[in-house]
């Protein structure tokens, strides 16, 4: 296997023959997301997973992951690369929608409190009211 050759520790994932080969060696897996914390900000060693928990749009358009340390908590930023799986990524973007950090019956009150008008009657199921 080639130095150059990418190989997750984490999730196992190997770029198949036909992929190109990674340029520069990432700080996390194109596959998974998620990397080793190796050192904290502070100097101490880790060790650490970086789990992937949230995606930030930079003025250039350009994204950002942030992952956050299973061990110690920290937060890290790396840039996202064109070999990153876009499925994984997407999933990571749209995590908030997914689970709203408020209960969604709640969103026409929390709209009639920020003055937005109109109604959602009819938007969910006579089960889920």
């Amino acid at each position: 296997m080639n130095k150059n050759t990418f190989h997750c520790p984490l999730c196992g994932w190997t770029p198949a023959p036909f992929m190109p080969e990674i340029g520069e060696m990432p700080d996390h897996c194109p596959n998974c997301l998620e990397g080793r914390h190796d050192q904290r900000e502070d100097g101490v060693e880790c060790g650490g997973i970086l789990k992937p928990i949230s995606i930030i749009v930079e003025k250039d358009d350009s994204w950002t992951l942030v992952q956050r340390c299973s061990l110690c908590g920290e937060l890290r930023q790396t840039r996202v690369l064109p070999e990153d799986n876009p499925v994984m990524l997407l999933s990571v973007a749209a995590k908030p929608l997914a689970n709203p950090p408020f209960p969604l019956e709640r969103l026409e009150q929390m709209q009639k409190l920020a003055g937005v008008r109109g109604s959602m009657e009819g938007y969910y199921h006579e089960e889920e009211k």
